[in-house]
């Protein structure tokens, strides 16, 4: 079996598997929705299983899709692409100064002002961990921030671990990036003073996406959070939660 043939079914699989995981995904959604607003509220395992019954047959199908999907791969598993390597920045910079060490002293005043920026931004962002943490733990010690409201404490906590979150994270990125480049600049004079091999092309920028998708994904989670708990969500979840112990474990 040819490659492009192996490539082909393997895009079929993972069309339909995608296809069928919607599906159900709909069907259930659908399903719960419609117990919700016809049924009577009193909830037993045959009634439950009644509704979902309907959804059976799709379900079963995508079980059986997802155990095909590993047997696909042992039948026509997938070429493993080599990825090139690409030499970490700090460990370029320790190369260089081995190096420069080796043949003598080569600390010129653009050298040692890297090295004095990166000391300070780290320094700057241990203070800011560190007083964030005091200001929270503080905040979380002090019973007179939790009242009898659950909803307004909980709210009132979130706002400040926002708040003790926001500037370290900020810092903490602005940082990271800032010692990658202050780095790769130091690695480059060294380089010029020394002779030293040729100092890739930054790469910080490939990373610069998936940075940007991890933190919109994390104010995503945050802000919906901040929505449940701003529509009184607390109060709900605790009332689901005494119902359930009450009416369905049966401690009541």
């Amino acid at each position: 079996m040819t490659k492009k043939t192996v490539k082909r079914i393997r895009l079929i699989y993972g069309i339909v598997l995608s296809v069928s995981i919607i599906v159900v995904a709909l069907s259930l959604m659908a399903c719960s929705a419609h117990i919700y607003l016809t049924g009577d509220h009193t909830y037993t395992a045959e009634k439950v299983a009644a509704y979902f019954s309907l959804i059976a047959v799709p379900t079963y199908v995508c079980f059986v899709l997802i155990l095909g999907g590993f047997l696909l791969q042992f039948l026509l598993p997938e070429e493993s692409k080599k990825k090139a390597f690409t030499t970490p920045v700090h460990m370029l910079l320790a190369r260089s100064k081995r190096k420069t060490l080796a043949a003598g002293p080569v600390l010129t005043a653009d050298i040692q002002a890297e090295e004095k920026r990166r000391s300070k931004l780290r320094s700057l962002t241990i203070s800011v961990l560190t007083v964030a943490f005091i200001s929270f733990l503080l905040y979380s010690l002090n019973p007179s921030n939790f009242t009898e409201d659950i909803n307004s404490s909980v709210i009132r906590g979130f706002a400040v671990m926002a708040l003790c979150l926001v500037a370290p994270f900020g810092i903490a990125l602005v940082t990271v990036y800032r010692n990658n480049a202050s780095m790769r600049i130091e690695a480059e004079l060294r380089k010029q003073a020394q002779m030293d091999p040729p100092v890739p092309p930054a790469q910080s920028c490939k990373n610069l996406p998936s940075q940007i998708a991890r933190f919109s994904i994390l104010l995503v989670a945050v802000s919906l959070v901040v929505i449940g708990l701003m529509g009184n969500g607390t109060k709900d979840v605790l009332t689901k939660a005494i119902n359930i112990c009450t009416e369905c474990i049966g401690l009541g």
